[in-house]
């Protein structure tokens, strides 16, 4: 039985986001639910991809905080 989650389930994503950043998200769910630490590796990822969305014009910079808010959490 897992008891803990590198995600918060408190923030919510309650926007669009680009295909490229669906598919990290996905990936994070998925690892974090296999407790493998290479979720870190996708994290980073995640928060480069973002940044990139956000110099394009794709996110603002308040959802970028927001996805790495998420992603970046740490429950027990």
């Amino acid at each position: 039985m897992k008891n803990k989650s590198w995600i918060r389930d408190d923030v919510i994503i309650d926007f669009k986001v680009p295909k490229s950043i669906a598919n990290l998200m996905l990936s994070l769910e998925e690892l974090d639910k296999d407790e493998d630490y290479g979720y870190c590796n996708y994290y980073d990822a995640l928060d480069d991809l973002a940044k990139e969305c956000y110099i394009q014009g794709a996110l603002t910079k308040e959802q970028w905080d927001r996805l790495l808010e998420k992603y970046g959490g740490y429950n027990d």
